[in-house]
């Protein structure tokens, strides 16, 4: 079996996902029955865990996070945390500037955030 993990976290939506839901008041328990009507099959213990980093997160239980939080994929997986350590890798800097200026870029929307890299 493998394991998946990047800088001591399996996942980078986690913290949107918490943010999420407790600015709509939503237990853990309550998302987890959300999720489950929509079809994907998930426990509160697994939205605890996803929440702090501890278990990955399918790209359908992504869709059901967009879909119940009325949020983008993006917003989901755009934090600090993804900011400071992959844009440096260019796996985000695109979206910020392009290939010609990625490290500007990513340091620029760092800084609109009050993040220091």
């Amino acid at each position: 079996m493998k394991f998946y993990n990047y800088d001591g976290v399996k996942n980078i939506s986690g913290e949107r996902v918490y943010q999420a839901r407790t600015s709509r008041h939503m237990t853990q328990a309550d998302l987890a029955a959300k999720m489950q009507v929509l079809g994907v099959t998930i426990e509160r213990e697994a939205i605890s865990k996803i929440e702090t980093g501890d278990r990955l997160v399918t790209d359908y239980e992504l869709a059901a996070f967009a879909r119940i939080f009325h949020v983008t994929l993006d917003w989901l997986i755009e934090n600090e945390y993804a900011l400071r350590t992959l844009c440096p890798r260019r796996l985000l800097c695109t979206k910020y500037g392009g290939l010609t200026a990625p490290q500007n870029a990513c340091n620029n929307k760092l800084q609109e955030r009050g993040v220091t890299a």
